[in-house]
C-alpha cells in the first residue's frame, strides 16, 4: 500500500487518484471479429491545477491510443 500523503501531492504539488480497473463500472462493451472496445466510467475528483489519474489491472493488450 502506497503513503497516502506522497500518492496524494508528490513533490510538484499535483494531485495524483489511483483506481484499480476492476472497480470502475463498465458502460458498454462492443465485440468485433479482431477485438473487443469496453468503456467504463473511472470515477474522479478532480482539484484546481494539475492532476493525474492512475488506472491499474489494464491489459497488456490495451492500444493506448484508445485511452481517453
Amino acid at each position: 500500500m502506497p503513503d497516502f500523503e506522497k500518492l496524494a501531492f508528490p513533490s510538484d504539488n499535483h494531485l495524483v487518484m489511483e483506481t484499480a480497473v476492476r472497480d470502475c463500472a463498465i458502460e458498454s462493451v462492443v465485440v468485433y471479429a479482431d477485438r473487443a472496445q469496453v468503456k467504463r466510467k473511472v470515477p474522479v475528483a478532480l482539484a484546481t491545477g494539475r492532476n493525474e489519474v492512475v488506472v491499474y489491472g489494464l491489459s497488456d493488450c490495451v492500444d493506448q491510443n484508445s485511452i481517453r
